[in-house]
């Protein structure tokens, strides 16, 4: 790739937009660059993007093959990830529920957990899955 057909397609990348479109450029970057842009760390990580950074991912991908960009990507609407993260959770087994009612005491747990910076989501299934351990184990 010369430097000409860099410049068109980080051009076309940016009028795209997005998540897509950031991923794309970083990969093209990395495409016309080599190794002396980025750790192979990072590409690493890059390369294996998915779920709420498919988007992203699939960019930077598209990108680091030298690809022209996919004009017909649009971004998503949070409805759309969240029904597409919730259909995936659920074909591999998980679970999505709602109207979950807490007693204060438990109210008042969760809210610690989450001023140290634990989500929820996170702590439900951290200690769900803990006492589940637990259990087997006794």
């Amino acid at each position: 790739m010369n430097e000409k057909e860099f410049k068109q397609l980080m051009l076309k990348a940016k009028q795209i937009g997005g998540d897509y479109g950031a991923g794309y450029q970083r990969g093209l970057r990395r495409c016309y660059h080599g190794e002396q842009f980025g750790t192979a760390a990072e590409h690493e990580t890059w390369m294996t993007m998915s779920g709420h950074r498919q988007e992203q991912g699939d960019g930077y991908r598209d990108g680091f093959a030298g690809l022209k960009p996919n004009a017909s990507w649009s971004p998503k609407t949070t409805a759309e990830r969240v029904a597409e993260h919730d259909a995936r959770l659920v074909s591999n087994g998980g679970r999505k529920l709602s109207g979950i009612r807490l007693t204060p005491d438990a109210a008042a747990a969760l809210a610690d957990l989450e001023a140290a910076g634990e989500s929820a989501t996170a702590a439900i299934n951290r200690l769900l899955t803990e006492s589940l351990a637990s259990c087997k184990g006794s």
